[in-house]
Order: structure tokens, then C-alpha cells, then sequence
């Protein structure tokens, strides 16, 4: 079973879609900026504040990297958000890692086989789950009373 591989991160901006209720999110994340999606399950991150989140990567690409440094480059194009990440694996399960790149990224493999200590180079979307309610987060559902 995986253990919480947990960030804290700096909410910049939000944009929501609507018919979707997925929210596209920039955020800094020890340094990085990043752009992820939030599946919308009823919260919505807020504006300048922090939050407490899992982060997936939905890999496109996905190989061992001779490259020994944690990279992040992530860019808002005009479609999704995409990302690439290079970094040291730090927990392995069946075909799923956790890589660290400066914060911790949760990836499918694929069913490509890696072990922990390999350095691995990733590109696809990134994902922010909430870990657990703060500042960071306000509830859709929750009627306000004033």
C-alpha cells in the first residue's frame, strides 16, 4: 500500500470550468511553479493560500533518465497543462511509483519496471488531490451562515 507522499502548496491562481468542475491551478511548490488540474470533487482551491495535496502525473511519456537531478518544467498551453519531471524514485508498487523532483509525484508506469534509486525523466498532465481540508480549500457544499 502506498504511504501519503504529501506537498504543500502555494495556490497563485484558479480557474474553474464549469461544466466540467475541474479547476486548472497554478501553484508553487518548494520553488517550482507548477499548472495541475483539481478534479473539483466538491472543493475548490482558493486564491494566495496554502493547501495540503496529492500530486499525480498522467503520463504520456515515461523512461530512465541518465540525467541525476530533480527537474520540474511545467507550462500552461492553451489546451491542458503539461509537465515534465526528472527525479529519483523513492517508492515503487506493482506498475506505480513515487518520484521525487523536488516534490513528490505519484506516476502509472505504464507497465514499465522501475526500482527505487533509479533516476527517471516523465511527461504528462498534473493532478492535485486534496489531502486534508485548510486555508487552502473552500467547500461548495458548506452553506455559509452569515
Amino acid at each position: 500500500m502506498f504511504m501519503k507522499y504529501e506537498n504543500k502548496i502555494q495556490i497563485i491562481s484558479t480557474d474553474r470550468n464549469d461544466e466540467t468542475s475541474e479547476e486548472s491551478i497554478e501553484a508553487e511548490v518548494n520553488g517550482s511553479k507548477i499548472f495541475c488540474f483539481s478534479p473539483g470533487l466538491g472543493k475548490r482551491f482558493v486564491d494566495r493560500k496554502e493547501a495540503l495535496v496529492e500530486i499525480k502525473l498522467l503520463v504520456h511519456d515515461i523512461k530512465k533518465s541518465e540525467q541525476k537531478e530533480k527537474i520540474i518544467e511545467s507550462a500552461k498551453t492553451r489546451i491542458t497543462n503539461k509537465t515534465k519531471v526528472n527525479g529519483i524514485v523513492v517508492h515503487c508498487e506493482d506498475f506505480s511509483i513515487v518520484l521525487d523532483c523536488g516534490m513528490f509525484v505519484k506516476i502509472k508506469t505504464d507497465g514499465k519496471k522501475f526500482d527505487v534509486g533509479d533516476y527517471v525523466h516523465a511527461e504528462g498532465r498534473l493532478d492535485a488531490y486534496l489531502v486534508e481540508k485548510g486555508a487552502g480549500i473552500f467547500d461548495v457544499n458548506r452553506k455559509e451562515s452569515q
